[in-house]
């Protein structure tokens, strides 16, 4: 039994996609962090500031540019509450990682990333699914759209 071309390369297309997404959501994440401590914001309101803005690129370039599909209020919602869940998850595994297992705090981070970069795109892929099949083309693209 051998895979289907077509679907491979959605596949990869997909990964790929979400992965650059996932890089431009990190800059913001981290940009707006920074900026929010050096002006002075405790590290904690910084993170909840940068994060959230963080996961709403994230969710725009997710359906817009990896997926190509449109937006919706119930597909925005469970994206949040998933990334609410995997922020959760892996700051618990991070602190797990560092404080029991005693690698250092960058480290704990860089071990979950592939983890996490994993569950994210399954559990994205899942949550837009239902729009996948049977969303209007976007951004310029058609349904078949083999444009990598």
């Amino acid at each position: 039994m051998s895979a289907d071309p077509g679907r491979t390369a959605l596949l990869v297309r997909q990964v790929v996609r979400f992965a650059a997404s996932t890089l431009v959501g990190l800059v913001v994440d981290v940009g707006l962090y920074s900026a929010g401590v050096a002006l002075g914001l405790p590290p904690g309101l910084a993170n909840a500031i940068s994060s959230a803005c963080s996961v709403a690129v994230m969710y725009v370039l997710s359906t817009r540019v990896a997926f190509g599909v449109s937006s919706t209020l119930r597909g925005f919602l469970l994206f949040v509450a998933w990334y609410a869940v995997s922020i959760t998850v892996f700051s618990v595994a991070i602190q797990l990682l560092h404080g029991h297992a005693g690698l250092p705090a960058l480290w704990s981070k860089i071990v979950t990333l592939p983890f996490s970069f994993i569950a994210n795109f399954t559990a994205v892929r899942l949550v837009l699914a239902p729009m996948l099949s049977t969303s209007a083309p976007v951004a310029g693209q058609s349904q078949g759209d083999d444009r990598g």
